[in-house]
């Protein structure tokens, strides 16, 4: 079953997901970035560019050839097979095939919109009977 992994209070969730997706890809792993909001993928790469000057993150769109290469993807839709197993959430729904990973990070912002549908993420995901784990930025 699907590990299902909040990160709340996120004053930047972009520069998060940065530091997240350097975290995955120095383990050695592949993820998927979903947000349905393509202006959200497009400043997130536009940042995976620049956040670190000492760090590289090779990514690019789902939709681009040899997509299934990148060691980090963005998407708004379905993606290869290859990106199975970690999906990041940038979006305020549940992402599509979600059940299809081995895990899911939801990341959730401060701003009151995103934190309510963050809530209402967390309640879907309870009421469907996945293992929710919550972790408060900077606790």
């Amino acid at each position: 079953m699907t590990r299902i992994d909040f990160h709340t209070g996120l004053p930047d969730k972009l520069a998060y997901c940065c530091r997240l997706l350097r975290k995955v890809q120095a383990a050695g792993h592949k993820a998927l970035v979903y947000s349905s909001d393509p202006q959200t993928l497009a400043d997130l790469d536009r940042q995976l560019w620049t956040f670190s000057p000492l760090d590289f993150l090779p990514h690019q769109y789902a939709h681009e050839p040899d997509a299934e290469l990148a060691p980090v993807l963005l998407t708004g839709s379905e993606a290869p097979a290859q990106h199975d197993r970690l999906l990041i959430n940038l979006d305020r729904g549940h992402p599509p095939a979600y059940a299809s990973h081995e895990r899911v990070i939801e990341l959730v912002g401060t701003e009151v919109e995103d934190a309510q549908a963050g809530r209402q993420r967390f309640k879907f995901y309870r009421d469907q009977g996945y293992p929710l784990q919550h972790h408060v930025a900077g606790a």
